[in-house]
């Protein structure tokens, strides 16, 4: 607005002189009219916006569309550092260590977009570096410091199972004092970082080795229940002797096998051969 206003007071003030025969009046005429030709045009979609920097420095002055400039031979006096304003999509990659030792890892995803609210935020996107690139960088140890934090107030179990609630609490936690007033540390968090955290979302898993672990645990389980109920029967049958636990074991996994067609019975004369076809 000021140079607009100093712009239309030089063309009209020299622009008089200049029809009053005051040939000087054309020094400010002309000055005017490149202050005129000092123009920039912020795209409206996709949406840019702009900090106004005076002699090399930025102020917090937010523009958007039109923008007079001053750039007089190439000299800032007047400029505009312009920013991408669209919402921007980033995925992290997460691997932590629950209360109960276990390993969960997977992908955390956070879409934000520059905070163009206020001046000085936008003036803090531009100190990292104004880019994903650059703000992934920050980012890692932030959401991966989160996610530990949950983790070690959390089992193998709660970690995987409620994913929204995950994410729910991570973007708490690294929006820091925005989303909690009474965080008064800036360090973990994206407070200083000058952007706005649109949403975001989690989804961990077990590692390989765990869940291996769980289902043979799970196997056996199932296993040693199956034996007490086949005991459990063979003394309602009245058997004697009573056969071992782990032949009551091969039988129920030869049960098994023979149910899923692993077992074929070769019949020829009086030969009864079993042969095991064995998949592994």
């Amino acid at each position: 607005m000021t140079i607009l206003i100093v712009m239309i007071g030089l063309v009209l003030v020299g622009g008089l002189l200049a029809l009053f025969n005051q040939v000087w009046g054309l020094v400010p005429f002309f000055l005017g009219v490149l202050m005129a030709f000092g123009f920039k045009e912020l795209d409206d979609s996709p949406r840019q916006v702009g900090l106004i920097s005076f002699c090399g420095i930025k102020t917090p002055c937010i523009v958007e569309g039109l923008t007079l400039i001053f750039k007089p031979f190439g000299l800032k006096i007047v400029d505009v550092v312009v920013f991408d304003a669209t919402q921007q999509d980033l995925t992290f990659d997460v691997s932590v260590t629950c209360c109960d030792d276990g390993i969960v890892s997977g992908k955390v995803s956070l879409s934000y977009k520059p905070n163009t609210t206020v001046g000085t935020q936008l003036i803090k996107y531009d100190n990292i570096g104004g880019t994903p690139e650059k703000l992934k960088a920050q980012l890692d140890d932030i959401v991966e410091t989160a996610c530990q934090t949950i983790a070690d107030c959390n089992t193998t179990e709660a970690m995987v199972r409620d994913s929204r609630g995950l994410g729910i609490t991570i973007w708490s936690l690294i929006r820091g004092s925005i989303g909690d007033p009474t965080d008064t540390n800036d360090l973990d968090d994206t407070t200083g970082l000058g952007i706005e955290t649109i949403k975001l979302q989690a989804k961990l898993a077990k590692s390989s080795r765990v869940s291996e672990a769980e289902q043979k645990a799970l196997a056996t389980a199932v296993m040693e229940k199956r034996i007490a109920q086949r005991f459990a029967a063979h003394r309602l049958w009245g058997t004697s002797p009573m056969p071992s636990a782990a032949t009551v074991r091969e039988n129920l996994m030869e049960e098994d096998r023979n149910a899923d067609g692993q077992i074929t019975e070769i019949r020829g004369g009086e030969l009864r051969n079993v042969s095991i076809n064995n998949r592994n």
